[in-house]
């Protein structure tokens, strides 16, 4: 159970760093687009 907890929570982290990563530049796209 733990071991699985603290899979989740390293994935659940390294998801936030590329939503992080991904989001700056895709935001002026969709104001432009708009």
């Amino acid at each position: 159970m733990v071991g699985i907890e603290m899979g989740k929570g390293v994935i659940e982290g390294l998801i936030n760093e590329i939503k992080s990563s991904i989001e700056p530049p895709v935001i002026p796209q969709i104001e432009t687009a708009e």
